[in-house]
């Protein structure tokens, strides 16, 4: 499947999935959190490094920029990338096997909760779509320690 094709089935999942969505997330006391900034040319993590289990993603995406770049958190098809797939997809975009969510200040708000397992988590700001074997223009790893 083309890089194209992922960008259309996760954008309609997405819409789909926000179809429910009523209210901003709170973020609970105490909860782990990370700032991540798209505003520029690459995605900044405050802090880039988390324990496993519920982090807060809080977003900082264009406003005003509804062609703008696309902000994608990518894992593995079981939970974290490897070494090997972090290496791969940063090198040539490759996608296949790997799973996206689609990350946007929506109605919802600029909060996002994410569950996740020990490893590495990829975000990725993108553009347009590229050919295959093009890499993204920007990727950043989120480490999550046990």
């Amino acid at each position: 499947m083309t890089r194209h094709l992922c960008r259309v089935a996760l954008f309609l999942a997405l819409l789909g999935a926000l179809g429910g969505c009523e209210t901003a997330t709170a973020i609970p006391a105490g909860a782990q959190q990370v700032e991540v900034d798209a505003t520029g040319p690459a995605v900044i993590l405050r802090p880039a490094t988390v324990h496993a289990g519920d982090v807060y993603l809080v977003v900082d995406l264009p406003q005003n920029n509804p062609q703008g770049p696309s902000l994608m958190l990518v894992e593995g098809t079981g939970g974290p990338l490897t070494d090997a797939e972090v290496a791969g997809f940063t090198q040539t975009g490759d996608v296949m096997g790997k799973a996206f969510v689609m990350i946007d200040n929506s109605c919802c708000g600029k909060v996002h909760r994410e569950t996740f397992a020990a490893g590495k988590y990829a975000f990725v700001l993108e553009g347009d779509p590229l050919p295959p074997g093009v890499p993204p223009s920007s990727v950043t790893v989120l480490q999550v320690t046990p």
